[in-house]
């Protein structure tokens, strides 16, 4: 078969609108089962942040801190009697 029938051929198919319809519904519907899943089966944690993930080891969320820095500020810092050793 030559290029030129081939794209004669392709030309004949892409105008058949039949096809065009099919193939919508059949994209529309893997996207509907694709979001379905995603819903219905969340990943669990362990899943995706473990120590053989490379991607989730460095996206997982660290503890937030017990205190604010001001806090430890104003209980570590040094009065000015103290830095001068009065």
């Amino acid at each position: 078969m030559s290029s030129v029938d081939q794209a004669k051929n392709a030309e004949a198919f892409l105008a058949d609108t039949v096809h065009e319809d099919r193939l919508d519904k059949l994209l529309w519907m893997m996207r509907m089962r694709r979001d379905a899943a995603a819903r219905l089966v969340p990943v669990p944690h362990f899943a995706i942040y473990n120590r053989l993930n490379a991607w989730g080891k460095h996206r997982d969320v660290p503890e937030a801190a017990s205190e604010t820095f001001h806090e430890w500020y104003k209980n570590h810092r040094l009065k000015a009697n103290e830095v001068l050793g009065l």
